[in-house]
């Protein structure tokens, strides 16, 4: 029996994937912040996404500080309530090397991030710490979504 994203089925929840097409892909990010604290921000995604959205398939990138090697970036839907330290919320390491002129940027391709809370299309972003894990800035470029 077929069920709706918003319901569980089993021990899923099931949808349809929907993927841009390249040509239909924003060359420039769709969300960057450069202002990233341990407290949660909240990105609207609703123009590109829509509010029937179930999750968002995104390539991310973070810009990790030139003195460290790796940052985690902390992502939840909105009303997930658990903290940065939780378990249930999404931690994306993103591991980088200094180099003298500039900083090498790791993304993660294909991440799909659930946006199905209590405000739909919206996710909630932040850094794991502000020493040994922080996040300079990161970008979010839509690949696609999960719908109903």
């Amino acid at each position: 029996m077929a069920g709706n994203s918003w319901e569980v089925v089993g021990d899923w929840l099931t949808g349809k994937l929907e993927i841009l097409r390249v040509s239909e892909r924003s060359a420039s990010a769709d969300v960057e912040d450069t202002t990233v604290t341990t407290t949660f921000e909240t990105k609207d995604l609703t123009a590109i996404l829509g509010t029937d959205v179930v999750a968002l398939l995104a390539y991310t990138d973070n810009a990790s500080p030139s003195n460290q090697v790796g940052s985690i970036l902390v992502i939840r839907e909105v009303g997930g309530g658990d903290g940065v330290t939780s378990f249930r919320t999404r931690h994306q390491l993103i591991k980088g090397e200094h180099v003298p002129s500039y900083n090498v940027r790791l993304g993660i391709p294909n991440v799909l991030i659930p946006c199905r809370g209590t405000d739909p299309g919206k996710i909630q972003t932040a850094q794991y710490n502000t020493s040994s894990w922080r996040v300079n800035a990161f970008e979010v470029h839509v690949r696609g979504r999960v719908r109903p």
